[in-house]
């Protein structure tokens, strides 16, 4: 049910996996996989620290069950510009720094304007604050944190493109 630290990593040819039987991707796991552009992540419920930091092919990910998202887990994704939690249920624990250097979110915590995290409107303002707090606690300026936050997260709801409606 878990695939340990390390055990992708670099596999720069690796472009599909199915994943639909794990709920646990540990820490630098597929780190460096350049050409993975295909994953089921649908069972994965918790994502560890770089588990897929420099995967610069992904673009999208759906992530339904996920409670638990580490610090640079998607760093240097450059081309993810599409992550949906759609759990109504719970709010993901979300490390901001999880997206930085990727097509939501620059190394600066700006966002990039062309992504975005899809969340349901019940979850929203308590993602908000969350990531609010979290901003903050990085750039020291509460004002900024805010509109950087309310710029990247969207009602899943109000795209049904997203949810396949």
């Amino acid at each position: 049910t878990s695939i340990g630290e390390h055990a992708f990593a670099d596999c720069t040819s690796l472009t599909n996996i199915d994943l639909s039987s794990i709920t646990s991707i540990e820490g630098y796991t597929f780190n460096g996989c350049t050409s993975l552009t295909n994953i089921d992540l649908s069972s994965i419920t918790s994502i560890g620290e770089s588990a897929f930091q420099g995967c610069t092919s992904l673009t999208n990910i759906d992530l339904p069950n996920v409670t638990s998202i580490e610090d640079s887990a998607f760093q240097g994704c450059t081309s993810l510009t599409e992550l949906s939690l759609p759990n109504e249920q719970q709010m993901a624990n979300v490390n901001l720094m999880a997206l930085i250097y990727t097509g939501i979110i620059t190394g600066q915590g700006v966002p990039t304007g062309e992504g975005f995290v899809y969340v349901p409107s019940a979850l929203y303002e308590g993602y908000v604050a969350d990531w609010i707090e979290q901003a903050t606690a990085l750039t020291g300026d509460a004002g900024m944190a805010e509109y950087a936050v309310r710029a990247v997260l969207r009602k899943i709801e109000d795209y049904p493109e997203i949810t396949g409606g």
